[in-house]
């Protein structure tokens, strides 16, 4: 396994702070992400660093493209990768690419697994991405703060209950795979890493129709998630029409956003807005 710290060195190579870098250079570590990623012939892999993931990766897998955003990092990775005739680097914004272009382009057709040492200022962002795009994936391991990983599996009134938790837990089998301590990165961050499985769920009640504006009602109803739900809608109808609602799914009239799960959640969305005329 490549010496990422004399790597880096020998190409004079820091981490850039406004981008979120912090280089996994512990081989152990990085060998686990890989074990727990394979199984499907491609990967897409969210981030390069110095290209170490991206070269265990080209051994588990038939195909790998990696987007990377810091193209100052072009000399590590290219000597690292230079035998790697199954990787693609794509040089690129993760949050701005069209991933079904670039699954299409790159790798065979989709389902495909995610892999990524996630930054964490866009943890939540990225996450909201491949949750938008989870027809595209069949997993994602991916690293993150361990905070973050707390709230993707938080349940109904935990401290960390989020709309991410509901929309992670809706979408995908939430998997917290092992911790990382800081001493595995360079420079060390100041906080535990954990990583993560996320396993893509098929035949969704609301989807390909619906996702778009349950992901809207899920954040509508978190940007207020200690009101009761009944309070969030405006008219006297819609209120009458939300305790209709709720009395039709044994729920609570005082049942507040942050009370609920994703199964209670997307029962009520689909009450009003899929099979609303069941209820009125």
């Amino acid at each position: 396994m490549t010496d990422v710290i004399n790597l880096l060195k020998r190409h004079g190579i820091r981490a850039n702070k406004s981008l979120g870098q912090n280089f996994l250079h512990k081989t152990d570590i990085i060998e686990n992400i890989a074990k727990n990623a394979a199984g499907t012939d491609c990967a897409l892999e969210i981030g390069a660093g110095p290209g170490v993931l991206s070269k265990c990766l080209c051994g588990s897998f038939k195909k790998v493209v990696t987007i990377e955003i810091d193209s100052t990092l072009m000399p590590v990775t290219r000597e690292v990768l230079g035998g790697c005739k199954n990787h693609t680097m794509v040089y690129a914004d993760f949050l701005k690419v069209n991933l079904d272009e670039i699954i299409k382009k790159y790798l065979d057709l989709p389902p495909v697994t995610v892999v990524g040492n996630l930054p964490y200022n866009i943890t939540g962002q990225i996450i909201t991405k491949l949750i938008k795009n989870h027809m595209l994936f069949d997993k994602a391991v991916i690293m993150i703060q361990r905070e973050a990983a707390q709230k993707l599996c938080a349940e109904p009134s935990q401290d960390g209950y989020r709309a991410i938790s509901v929309l992670a837990q809706y979408f995908a089998q939430i998997t917290p795979l092992f911790d990382v301590t800081p001493d595995c990165f360079i420079p060390a961050p100041h906080v535990t890493s954990t990583v993560v499985l996320m396993e893509f769920k098929k035949n969704l009640p609301l989807a390909a129709n619906y996702e778009g504006e349950f992901i809207s009602f899920i954040h509508k109803i978190f940007c207020n998630r200690r009101k009761l739900i009944t309070s969030i809608f405006q008219t006297p109808c819609e209120k009458d029409n939300m305790r209709r609602i709720l009395k039709s799914l044994k729920l609570s009239e005082k049942a507040r956003g942050e009370q609920l799960d994703c199964l209670q959640l997307s029962q009520i969305f689909s009450c009003l807005y899929v099979n609303k005329n069941e209820i009125l």
